[in-house]
């Protein structure tokens, strides 16, 4: 693991003359924290962002790349909402009330599910291109 938070730039322990990481109080503390917050659903690069805000107050503006990931997960939970909505239905009342639904509500429940301080999140499938990676 420590390997990965290296390559991803969360850990940046000094390397000895052979080569070998070494790893202070200080990187540890770090990492327990970097693995704490993987674990709780963060991807990496929000926890880069978070990690650099500490340090770094200039670099970027934490507050618009966290609500960009908020408009995010919005849009994905509004899918998901969708899809579990349509599988209780079909369970409930079968295969026929789930095909004389109107595509037209279903879309217009989406919009509004997805709607944001007045934006549309990003909502296009339930899974992005960054959390296939992690």
């Amino acid at each position: 693991m420590l390997r990965y938070y290296h390559q991803q730039g969360l850990l940046v322990p000094s390397r000895g003359p052979n080569g070998y990481r070494h790893y202070q109080d200080s990187d540890v503390v770090r990492a327990q924290l970097v693995s704490s917050l993987i674990r709780s659903g963060l991807p990496t690069r929000l926890i880069s962002v978070m990690l650099d805000d500490e340090t770094d107050r200039s670099r970027v503006d934490t507050s618009a790349v966290f609500e960009a990931e908020l408009a995010r997960l919005e849009g994905r939970l509004a899918c998901l909402t969708l899809s579990r909505d349509s599988v209780r239905r079909y369970l409930q009342e079968g295969p026929e009330a789930v095909l004389r639904q109107n595509p037209a509500n279903i879309a217009a429940a989406a919009l509004d599910s997805a709607s944001i301080k007045g934006g549309i999140a990003r909502s296009g499938s339930t899974h992005s291109d960054d959390e296939r990676q992690e």
